[in-house]
């Protein structure tokens, strides 16, 4: 029921009651449990600057976001090989408003965008509301794409942009061999084609290795990367940013001439002390054990109560699972049901431009595994083995 006492009717209006819903969370969330997230050591930084007063922190009121911030930022990407200077870093309020300035900088109506398949949602919805052309690639959920087929898609399609996410992919969670990544950065160097790389899971990695990504195999600024702190800060300070390099003039332009804003210079430095101070590190040491644990605890119960002809592939990090249930299921009609139950996922189609994944589902599992939620999962199950049986 949605807060006006009526049943959600079809796909939209459930996802919207997901959204704003307190008591479905879990399974369907689209962001992290928020008691993975204490906020106290970052709650207490930002009181002192508060303090400070704004006109004693120098740098914190640059268009293109807290000088130390970048600092940070910069300092953390090139740990993964990606030797940048903060002046190619560009702050903006959170991932998808970063994503959204890349898009419109970067294309214009008509132009042809590839997007994985599956692909994280709500870059789809963005894509959606803008004239363009849009061509999927498949993502396998062990492997990711093919460089071979992106070739043949560019080659066949007039690409423009690519939009790839290859680190901790959601909703599979794989990440791509670096092998995957340098061929096709490679072919899209030499077809002129922008990448805008999606990095906002890649501190989720529960092996605690460095991730690897596309941008760090790119001498010549064909990828634009962009990330965001939302999967490992508490949501307040879940703030984006913009690894541009050679194009941050045209997307800083692109910021000034529609009237947009980096966010809060104090959060900013709020943020950038903390990261500074180490304390980001101890907090995703502490996350990334977390998050491997509940995931291994939900492939467990999987494996326990949904039938034989589900395939999953164990993720390599992030809070996703993506699981192909039986041919029979149709997941859209089964969170319908669920929501009545009182309980939630995520159906495969919202991830394809074409409504494809008919029969798969993406699970959170970042949430507390309390009796509740290993009752609603077992019911999730329940409807699949009911699928067979019809």
């Amino acid at each position: 029921l949605n807060e006006d006492g009526e049943t959600a009717k079809n796909l939209p209006e459930a996802l919207l009651h997901i959204c704003y819903s307190n008591e479905l969370g879990a399974f369907g969330s689209f962001y992290p449990s928020l008691d993975l997230f204490d906020r106290s050591d970052i709650d207490r930084l930002l009181r002192q600057l508060l303090r400070q007063g704004e006109t004693r922190l120098a740098g914190c009121d640059s268009p293109q976001g807290d000088v130390q911030l970048r600092q940070e930022i910069s300092r953390r990407v090139s740990k993964r090989g990606c030797i940048i200077a903060d002046g190619e870093v560009i702050v903006g309020n959170t991932g998808m408003s970063c994503f959204d300035m890349c898009l419109n900088a970067f294309t214009k109506p008509g132009d042809t965008v590839l997007v994985e398949s599956p692909s994280y949602f709500p870059m789809l919805a963005g894509l959606n509301r803008k004239s363009l052309s849009m061509v999927e690639i498949y993502s396998h959920p062990r492997f990711g794409i093919n460089p071979e087929q992106f070739l043949h898609l560019v080659r066949s399609n007039s690409v423009r942009v690519a939009l790839l996410m290859g680190s901790h992919h959601y909703p599979t969670g794989v990440t791509y061999s670096e092998q995957t990544m340098r061929r096709v950065v490679e072919i899209a160097r030499q077809h002129q084609v922008l990448i805008l790389e999606n990095d906002m899971f890649s501190d989720l990695n529960y092996r605690g290795s460095r991730q690897p990504s596309f941008k760090q195999h790119d001498p010549s600024d064909i990828v634009v990367q962009f990330g965001s702190f939302m999967a490992s800060l508490p949501p307040a300070y879940g703030l984006g940013w913009i690894i541009a390099g050679t194009h941050t003039r045209r997307l800083m332009t692109h910021q000034y001439t529609h009237g947009l804003n980096s966010g809060d210079g104090i959060v900013q430095r709020a943020i950038a002390t903390f990261l500074a101070v180490r304390s980001q590190d101890r907090h995703l040491r502490r996350l990334r054990g977390t998050l491997a644990a509940r995931m291994q605890r939900g492939l467990e119960l999987i494996a326990q109560h949904f039938p034989s002809e589900c395939v999953v592939s164990p993720p390599a990090g992030g809070f996703m699972c993506w699981v192909r249930g039986p041919l029979s299921f149709d997941a859209t009609s089964a969170l319908l049901q669920a929501i009545e139950s009182d309980f939630s996922f995520l159906p495969g189609p919202i991830f394809s431009i074409e409504a494809s994944f008919r029969n798969f589902v993406a699970l959170n599992f970042s949430f507390p595994w309390t009796a509740q939620n290993e009752t609603y999962l077992a019911k999730l199950g329940e409807m699949m083995h009911r699928s067979v049986g019809r």
